[in-house]
């Protein structure tokens, strides 16, 4: 009989367990969004999971969502998911970065005063935290099709870091669900 702790063979990745630790969003990240000291204790604390997955993860300042996200849109920020990412493989986990674009769920004081980019430009009409409180999230601009190339070449050059393994998962996410994905 198989059980939770059974090896399991997911496409290319052979994960001792069957115990996944799913994203969760921490906001531990520091103020320019690179991933901190606690962020590498607590993911390499989960290492034991079969794979654990991290936290949604912006590829550009634009697509940022919320005060302490962590992204990978710097060498900054990749390095510190590198060492997050170190971290874990040292205690012989399986580890995944959820890289996510926040859609219209954004505001410029988190994406250094950029217009936040969207598929439609309807404000989603809810508060967002932003540093120093909450404010009404703005109407984002809407992408055209021309752009579509671009946002997805974001995604791409935030999961191709050259320091990085193959550790990436995409994922860009509408306000309630997953509109695409790839591993």
């Amino acid at each position: 009989m198989t059980t939770l702790f059974d090896p399991l063979k997911v496409g290319q990745y052979e994960l001792k367990n069957r115990v996944v630790m799913a994203p969760l969003t921490r906001m531990r990240a520091d103020a320019d969004g690179v991933p901190t000291d606690i962020m590498v204790e607590h993911y390499a604390q989960r290492a034991s999971a079969g794979l654990v997955v991290a936290e949604g993860t912006f590829p550009t300042v634009v697509s940022r969502g919320y005060v302490n996200e962590p992204g990978l849109a710097t060498d900054e920020q990749a390095a510190g998911w590198g060492r997050v990412a170190d971290a874990v493989h040292e205690r012989d986990g399986l580890f995944f970065i959820q890289i996510m674009h926040a859609g219209r769920l954004v505001h410029p004081a988190l994406t250094e005063g950029q217009q936040g980019e969207a598929p439609s430009a309807i404000a989603p009409g809810q508060p967002i935290h932003i540093p120093g409180g909450k404010e009404e999230t703005p109407e984002p601009r809407a992408l055209e099709l021309d752009e579509l190339p671009r946002v997805r070449d974001e995604f791409v050059a935030a999961a191709a870091a050259p320091w990085t393994p193959v550790w990436t998962v995409w994922n860009c996410t509408a306000p309630t669900a997953t509109c695409c994905s790839s591993s």
